[in-house]
């Protein structure tokens, strides 16, 4: 009898920990609120979608909760109170947070990607604010229709803020003939070969200048060695 109890207990056990290490490993469970929120049934916190130029530094593979098939995760560095992502690299953020733009954000290094190729790691201060200062500031322009063969750069800017775990990324292009574009009064204007582009805040082309102008030619030189 006494051998029996104890088959049952252990039994027992053995269940609740099941029990308790698949609820674990399911995490938090998540609604869709009727505005569209993510909606931590747990904590009653509700998570938007961040634009596709915000990326996390680093997906832990730490499960924090699931809507149906849409996996959460925690991301390194960073309160899951406040910032997921998903396994696509969708940046989810606590609606009590303000997403930060590129100048109110605490980067301190920005790296030159292309095609996943790391080209250039930019830890220098002054380049990083004047990035984004002339990113945020300058002359927004519609972003005209340009063929695959009309540029010469495309690379990924990716400015990496290590204390919310975020990164913001840009794309950085030159083509091969100069944009001139009529203002208002039909005079014509020339912004030059050099832009930033970010499809995701409104479509914005920007003017660049020669910030990277040393970046590209080190590239160059290298590709014609």
């Amino acid at each position: 009898m006494r051998k029996n109890r104890y088959i049952i207990t252990v039994v027992s056990l053995i269940c609740v920990m099941a029990t308790l290490l698949a609820s674990c490993a399911s995490g938090n469970k998540f609604t869709v609120s009727k505005d569209g929120k993510y909606v931590d049934k747990k904590t009653d916190i509700a998570y938007l979608a961040a634009d596709g130029c915000y990326e996390p530094i680093s997906m832990t593979d730490k499960l924090y909760g699931r809507l149906d098939k849409v996996e959460l995760y925690e991301i390194e560095g960073a309160d899951p109170r406040k910032w997921l992502c998903e396994q696509s690299g969708t940046v989810f953020y606590a609606e009590s947070e303000r997403l930060p733009t590129l100048e109110e954000m605490n980067v301190s290094y920005a790296l030159v990607v292309m095609e996943d190729v790391t080209l250039a790691n930019i830890s220098d201060r002054g380049t990083i604010e004047g990035l984004a200062d002339a990113y945020m500031n300058g002359i927004s322009l519609s972003k005209p229709y340009w063929s695959d063969d009309a540029y010469e750069i495309n690379w990924r800017l990716r400015f990496f803020d290590e204390t919310i775990g975020i990164c913001y990324v840009l794309t950085y292009i030159e083509v091969k003939e100069e944009l001139i574009l009529k203002d208002s009064e039909g005079n014509e204007i020339n912004y030059g070969k050099k832009f930033f582009y970010n499809r995701f805040d409104e479509g914005r082309l920007v003017p660049a200048g020669d910030i990277l102008a040393s970046y590209v030619e080190a590239f160059k030189n290298l590709n014609e060695a």
